[in-house]
């Protein structure tokens, strides 16, 4: 997600005022991270459009840092599929305690300045109507 170039910026829901305080740093960044959300909510109204009423979705992701702002994908999934016809039922937040990656880096990609990466994981449990 995220790979075509994007010159669009996401203005609207939840996820807009963390990407426009990332755009206060960074425009080149800002393109990128819109373009990931557009790309992730042309997959969510695929996904949505292939349930059955009744059917679930289960979203599992975790809500990283740019320019040392966080974004609340988990959040920005719930609003989608309620966009389209689901109802959100709950988002359970696990701690990360053996992941791959590391638990802290340079969200701002200055040397020194480390913050954590991505302590939690979401799941985000939706039900279409």
């Amino acid at each position: 997600m995220g790979g075509k170039k994007c010159n669009k910026i996401i203005t609207q829901g939840c996820i807009a005022r963390p990407i426009y305080e990332i755009h206060l740093h960074d425009n080149k960044r800002t393109a990128k991270v819109s373009a990931f959300y557009y790309d992730l909510d042309a997959s969510i109204k695929q996904v949505a459009s292939s349930v059955k009423p009744g059917g679930k979705s289960i979203y599992v992701v975790g809500n990283r840092k740019v320019k040392n702002t966080e974004l609340p994908t988990d959040q920005f999934i719930a609003e989608k599929f309620e966009e389209n016809n689901f109802k959100h039922i709950i988002t359970y937040k696990r701690l990360l305690s053996n992941k791959a990656m590391p638990s802290r880096n340079s969200p701002t990609n200055e040397v020194g300045k480390t913050d954590n990466t991505m302590l939690y994981e979401y799941i985000v449990v939706c039900e279409k109507i």
